[in-house]
């Protein structure tokens, strides 16, 4: 059986995002019973970044994890090629 994904769950993985991308801009928003990934913008607005508009939990942390992933293969292949 799978375990819920919480809230907390979300706002770890977004922890980890901003770790990874040396900032701390981005953040976790929610409206209409759903949750999305926002980015706070110089001009004093928020983005959604993935635009996916508003989804469950699950499904948003299953797009973060992916993001991450993705921010992690590109560091690691900007590694090899320096060397």
């Amino acid at each position: 059986m799978k375990q819920q994904t919480t809230v907390k769950d979300l706002e770890s993985k977004i922890k980890e995002l901003n770790r990874w991308t040396g900032s701390d801009l981005y953040i976790l928003g929610g409206a209409y019973g759903g949750y999305r990934l926002e980015k706070q913008v110089k001009q004093g607005g928020i983005i959604d970044v993935l635009r996916i508009g508003y989804v469950p939990k699950r499904e948003l942390y299953s797009h973060l994890f992916t993001l991450i992933e993705g921010i992690i293969i590109g560091i690691r292949q900007q590694i090899a090629e320096e060397v």
